[in-house]
């Protein structure tokens, strides 16, 4: 495809004068250059990060779409964002598995031991599930509806100029980087210092509220990283502190989420397997997930406190 000819795999190269509008169609373009290149991976199902860093490369586009879409036309943000939600959820549901079914290998080796359960009937019964879930995604990417999100993706990133609002057409100095970038970026960080704020003894849903907003606010920070500087960096790895704790309590939700409606379920399949292993490992994911929504106070205030916001505020104003 030509579109992968003058790819920098590093850099999405962005500077300051950069019309906004175009500095967010060469972040899209970046992006949909990496989705696409873990597709091929992604269908052969080999390696479990290929598809990993595809859903990833989907999330990074609908969080651009939402950072930059004040630019563009709504009938093209809203399509793009409607149809790249759909690629997300086939591609989660398989995550979901292989997430589940390495902590389920991890927790059989390291933890599970000791009381002597046997999780291989377990196992089994979520491989098969994942076998389905990947017919549910291959089918997606074969539908009519992919195909054409790429073809239409494509004419999007590579026109200059192509759909931005009416309003921005013509202009003589139409908003830049350094214009449009701080408010951009700050929108994000009050969004989730916002859901942020009680945290102490919030449930586990406000907490994957936050998750969701504090990856976006890490994203809008690495959109503009080239024109931040290594500033930025530091900021970047702090909110990566909180997004992995947050992550391995998604992770844990979604275990104890998936072990309930088995346990739960009467068919004649689940009741082949043996229930006081299910049981068993319903209740350690069930701790590990109290464990980490105890411990995230924590790491949330240690993290983003008063020095943390100075120096956002300090970054974004040498700019």
């Amino acid at each position: 495809m030509a579109l992968l000819s003058n790819q920098d795999s590093e850099k999405i190269g962005l500077t300051d004068l950069d019309p906004i509008s175009e500095a967010g169609r060469k972040v899209l373009r970046f992006h949909y250059l990496r989705m696409i290149s873990h597709e091929a991976g992604t269908r052969q199902g080999e390696d479990i990060e290929e598809l990993h860093d595809m859903r990833v490369a989907t999330r990074r586009l609908r969080s651009a779409i939402g950072t930059f879409r004040l630019f563009y036309q709504k009938k093209y943000h809203k399509r793009f964002m409607s149809d790249l939600r759909d690629v997300g959820i086939v591609l989660g549901r398989v995550r979901d598995f292989d997430v589940f079914l390495v902590n389920l290998s991890q927790g059989q080796q390291f933890h599970l031991l000791k009381d002597n359960i046997n999780l291989s009937d377990l196992k089994r019964y979520w491989e098969s599930e994942r076998e389905t879930a990947c017919l549910a995604m291959n089918l997606h990417l074969d539908g009519k509806r992919y195909r054409n999100l790429l073809k239409d993706f494509a004419r999007f990133i590579e026109t200059p100029f192509f759909g931005i609002k009416k309003n921005l057409l013509g202009e003589i100095h139409p908003p830049d980087v350094r214009s449009s970038m701080p408010g951009l970026i700050s929108t994000h960080y009050l969004r989730a210092q916002a859901i942020g704020k009680g945290v102490d003894h919030a449930p586990v849903e406000k907490l994957h509220k936050l998750r969701i907003e504090i990856k976006k606010f890490r994203y809008c920070l690495e959109f503009f990283s080239e024109v931040l500087g290594s500033k930025s960096e530091q900021l970047i790895d702090q909110l990566k502190q909180i997004q992995d704790h947050l992550g391995k309590l998604n992770d844990a939700n979604v275990a104890v989420e998936m072990m309930g409606e088995l346990i739960e379920t009467s068919t004649q399949s689940i009741r082949t397997l043996d229930q006081d292993a299910c049981n068993k490992y319903f209740q350690y994911k069930l701790t590990e997930r109290d464990q980490l929504q105890q411990s995230f106070p924590d790491v949330w205030h240690r993290l983003v406190n008063s020095d943390f916001e100075v120096e956002l505020f300090f970054l974004l104003g040498r700019q």
